[in-house]
Parts: C-alpha cells; sequence; structure tokens
C-alpha cells in the first residue's frame, strides 16, 4: 500500500451512520393522557475501514501482488490497521513473497504522517512519510518527505540485502467534485548493501501520478503509477483499488 493512498484514507471524511430512536411513551401529570415524544435521530460516525488492490512493481523482473487491509478510525482523521501483501515475482524462478503488518496514518490541521512495518518470511520493511499542505482553491500542494527501509533475505529478482530509500518532494492535489487527480516529484537517495549494489542507483527521481474517485460516501476507488529513474535505470510501480468504510 502507498503513502499515498493512506495518507488519503486519514485525510478523508468518514461518513456517518444515521439511526432512529423511538420516543418513548409516557403519561400526562394527571395520568390519564399518553405522551409519545416524537423520534430522536443519533448519528454515529462510520469507524471502520477495508481495503483492497493489486500492485506491480516491475525493472526486468516483475513483481505482482494483491494488497488487503483493515483499519479503525480512532479520531476523524487517524487510522490505525492491519495489512497483508501476496504475491508472485515473474521471471525468477515464480518465487512467492508474503507479508502482513500494521500501519497508521494521521491528518490534522494540514499536517500529515504515515508509518508502517511489514514482516515477511523473506523480507521486513519499515515505511514512513510525512508531509504540510497548503491550500488554494480546489488545489491542495505542499512538501513531501518519505524513508523506507527493506532486509531481504532471499533474492525476490531485485538482489538480497538492506535498501534503505529517503524521498524528497512536493505532491499537487485537485480536489473538485467526485475525481480528484494528484501527481508528486520527489528526489531519491538510495543506500545499499546489496549483494548486488549498482552505485548508479544511488541517486534517482520518483515521479507519480494518480487519482482517487468517490463513488458514494463510503466508497472510494484509487489508481496510481510511480517511476523511479535516472537516465540509467527505470523503476515502474502501479496501484489499483477500492476501499469500503462502514
Amino acid at each position: 500500500m502507498a503513502i499515498n493512498n493512506l495518507r488519503d484514507f486519514a485525510m478523508q471524511e468518514a461518513p456517518e451512520t444515521t439511526t432512529v430512536v423511538p420516543g418513548e411513551g409516557g403519561y400526562s401529570k394527571d395520568g390519564k393522557q399518553i405522551i409519545t415524544p416524537d423520534p430522536t435521530e443519533v448519528h454515529s460516525l462510520d469507524r471502520w475501514g477495508m481495503w483492497g488492490g493489486f500492485d506491480y512493481f516491475g525493472d526486468g523482473h516483475n513483481l505482482y501482488q494483491g494488497s488487503f487491509g483493515i483499519d479503525y478510525r480512532v479520531t476523524p482523521h487517524w487510522i490505525v490497521g492491519a495489512d497483508m501483501r501476496l504475491g508472485y515475482v515473474n521471471g525468477h524462478s515464480g518465487l512467492s513473497v508474503a507479508q502482513g503488518g500494521l500501519y497508521t496514518a494521521f491528518y490534522q490541521n494540514h499536517w500529515w504522517g504515515v508509518a508502517g512495518t511489514l514482516l515477511g518470511p523473506n523480507e521486513y520493511t519499515l515505511y514512513g512519510g510525512a508531509g504540510y499542505d497548503f491550500h488554494a482553491g480546489a488545489f491542495i500542494f505542499g512538501p513531501v518527505a518519505v524513508g523506507q527501509f527493506d532486509d531481504v533475505t532471499v533474492d525476490e529478482g531485485f538482489g538480497r540485502g538492506n535498501v534503505e530509500q529517503v524521498r524528497i518532494g512536493g505532491r499537487v492535489a485537485y480536489v473538485r467534485g467526485r475525481i480528484q487527480p494528484w501527481c508528486q516529484l520527489m528526489f531519491q537517495r538510495q543506500f545499499s548493501t546489496s549483494d548486488n549494489n549498482d552505485p548508479i542507483r544511488k541517486n534517482g527521481v520518483w515521479a507519480g501520478a494518480g487519482a482517487n474517485f468517490i463513488v458514494s460516501p463510503k466508497w472510494t476507488i484509487y489508481a496510481g503509477w510511480d517511476i523511479e529513474a535516472n537516465g540509467d535505470f527505470q523503476i515502474n510501480q502501479g496501484t489499483i483499488g477500492a476501499r469500503y468504510q462502514f
């Protein structure tokens, strides 16, 4: 699950469920007339969210994986959850990969933050990101800083060892109506002790674009595509999925 998506999950307004509570009957002071108050509407926040999607990662070898998660909204804009990823590496002995983990995301007073971890038999991942949003009409834009650490014990087609990535840049989104497109551009610095470490991959540019489509207050569809490159290499990453709040 991309950090962008978790950020948007926390930022999104949670729908409310309205329950009508009938009035309880009673008697007047003289005990003769029955009085029935009007029904009362009780509003409660839909705090649970469930999402699922498909991810692609490729640079010669192709990793296809399904991602699933469920989270709870502690406050209107703070979520905590658990997720799972099941994947298959095409072109590298048909290796299967699996990870499960925890994540959290918040959005408060234009500040946002995301943190999470994933653990599997062949790989450990720790990731996080933070930023600030400026609002100008329908546009939301601001700085973004992201970090990720991967410890891979088995070559899944992309080498094994430790990889640390730090990205700094900016993000712009246009929020108007049901379709909400976004794009981002970041500089990436990579520190690697991988057994196939290639110096040309130390620095690069991470560019991405995507959109969220608000089907209804409870349903959202999202998609995005990222490219990591520096002229000597290129890695493509794509994601598409849906989220339901209840």
